[in-house]
């Protein structure tokens, strides 16, 4: 999937009703006849849309006939049109064309609308700018003491490419928006273009302005100093913080340095020390915003993942299925034979998603677990403590009716996993400090096989074959050690293989959770592993690395 590079179709004005989202793969995507594919209503998507949005790098170009042929319209990055009348073509688009750069003849047919800029030539990306930044961050922090030193090196990674000022603003619009957008519409930064142009004209003045010149430091820096502070409002909303949630994680960074720079070379710029209350009276401001911050960032995570449950939903359906799971978000449909059927459809589908949605929005998060070192009061350790990470990859297999499992540690070691498999896996038990947690799925004694770990070694992957149950299941320790059982059937497409995430640093399996077991009035011998969630917890790297989740 191209990053930003997708278009959503909705039935009614509005951005509501049925609805169909296309993604580009491998930079575009073409549809010569939208009556191929069905809406969440079950309807053909042709000629319905009345309304549409594009993603952050996404030009698209709709036409009234198949075949790209007939009257068309253009629209850039991130535009919201609410009512496709307006262009000609509402409730008549029968193709498309979308693209991830501009063409040369593109003409936007909605002039005026708000377009975010390019990035993947740049320093800096939609995929590497949480590790980017956060390596950024924790630099910043060891040149605290010096002058300029702490402020100067994060404004160096908030504009790291002077070809392209508005770089690491734009590339967190595009991670995020390639994760939220239709679930929370984001502001971007082309509304607060004069802003932001005002906060690098005054970063890059005080940058550029050397010690020796202390007169006209002082200035460039009290000039950034009542700028960060003064325009807080434009980046931070505390009543809905998800709405601004792409800019909280570089504006908040940013003055929090420039807080602290103020109070650690107060009387570089102010000529004598602070008095003992002023001092407080700072150090608290600081410690305060590091508080919100943090706050805000949780908030907004929570509230962005809440409403994207809401967005799957069951509704009865027409024959075959009397039930169908639909994703309003990007036209997903499931259809079940029964209301337990969807259900289990429901929880399993929002499960999946929700644990992507989640890992995106706590990479990104990650960062504000460094904002503390900005606090006075503590002293920053030397290696800086890495951010941690939890997250969650699967389910994998198919939820049913029978018995869920959960087998996690909050603070204890996962020391061994046990597998009984024959054709599939029958059953499994994990060990927490060397006590077991329990078997789940069936009570046969054969293919038995266990993975017992040492004080300093963890597990560290998974790997295995599923279908609607759980064929085979593997893990592997840090020592190399592994174990694995279970039938492969043959295809790669139910092949799972859930590896550490790139650049990070001790990876352990922490938990397991899904479905196993028999359902009413099966065979006992289909008493077995259903469904299976892999719970991971690891320490963010502060390299420039690239991350991911794929299992």
């Amino acid at each position: 999937m191209s990053d930003g590079c997708w278009v959503q179709f909705w039935d009614d004005e509005d951005c509501r009703g049925a609805t169909k989202r296309f993604d580009a793969e491998g930079g575009s995507r073409s549809v010569n006849n939208l009556d191929d594919y069905l809406q969440s209503d079950g309807d053909k998507e042709g000629n319905e849309p009345d309304s549409l949005e594009t993603g952050s790098r996404s030009w698209l170009v709709v036409y009234k006939d198949d075949n790209y042929e007939g009257g068309s319209a253009s629209f850039g990055p991130n535009s919201q049109i609410n009512d496709l009348d307006k262009y000609g073509v509402g409730g008549n688009i029968s193709s498309f064309k979308l693209y991830d750069t501009r063409p040369s003849w593109f003409v936007d047919s909605a002039k005026g609308n708000p377009t975010t800029i390019e990035t993947d030539d740049g320093i800096v990306n939609a995929q590497t700018v949480n590790n980017y930044f956060r390596t950024v961050v924790a630099a910043a922090f060891n040149l605290i003491p010096e002058v300029g030193g702490a402020i100067g090196t994060l404004i160096g990674g908030l504009w790291p490419d002077a070809k392209n000022r508005d770089q690491t603003w734009a590339c967190y619009q595009n991670y995020l928006n390639q994760a939220i957008a239709g679930v929370y519409w984001q502001l971007t930064y082309e509304s607060l273009n004069d802003i932001l142009k005002s906060l690098y004209n005054a970063a890059d003045g005080y940058v550029k302005t050397p010690n020796s010149d202390h007169e006209f430091k002082k200035q460039s820096f009290l000039n950034l100093y009542d700028l960060v502070n003064n325009t807080e409002s434009f980046f931070v909303d505390e009543s809905a913080p998800e709405k601004r949630y792409s800019f909280l994680v570089p504006y908040a960074s940013l003055r929090l340095a420039t807080l602290r720079e103020n109070l650690q070379h107060y009387d570089y710029y102010y000529g004598s020390e602070p008095s003992d209350e002023l001092r407080r009276m700072l150090t608290k401001e600081i410690q305060d915003s590091i508080t919100l911050y943090q706050k805000l960032l949780s908030d907004a995570r929570n509230r962005i993942v809440n409403t994207r449950k809401q967005q799957i939903v069951i509704e009865s359906a027409r024959s075959p299925y009397p039930y169908r799971v639909v994703d309003l978000y990007n036209g997903y449909a499931q259809g079940a034979s029964s209301r337990d059927d969807a259900t289990y459809i429901q929880e399993m589908y929002t499960d999946k998603v929700i644990n992507q949605l989640a890992f995106t929005l706590d990479v990104h998060n990650a960062i504000g677990q460094l904002w503390v070192y900005f606090d006075p009061d503590r002293i920053v350790p030397d290696p800086l403590p890495l951010p941690t990470l939890s997250y969650a990859i699967g389910p994998f297999g198919w939820y049913q009716k029978v018995e869920r499992f959960v087998q996690m540690t909050e603070s204890g070691r996962v020391t061994e996993v046990a597998l009984w498999t024959g054709d599939l896996v029958d059953s499994l038990e994990l060990y927490i400090d060397g006590v077991g947690q329990g078997r789940v799925g069936g009570d046969g004694d054969g293919g038995y096989k266990a993975l017992n770990l040492a004080q300093d070694e963890r597990i560290v992957a998974a790997n295995g074959y599923a279908t609607g149950l759980i064929n085979a299941l593997g893990f592997t320790a840090s020592n190399g050690k592994s174990i694995y059982g279970g039938k492969d059937g043959g295809y790669e497409k139910d092949r799972f293989d859930v590896q550490p995430l790139e650049g990070s640093v001790d990876t352990r399996l922490v938990g397991l959770t899904g479905f196993a077991g028999v359902k009413p009035g099966d065979p006992t011998n289909w008493d077995n592993l259903k469904a299976i969630t892999f719970h991971w917890k690891c320490e963010l790297s502060l390299d420039q690395v690239k991350g991911g989740a794929e299992g």
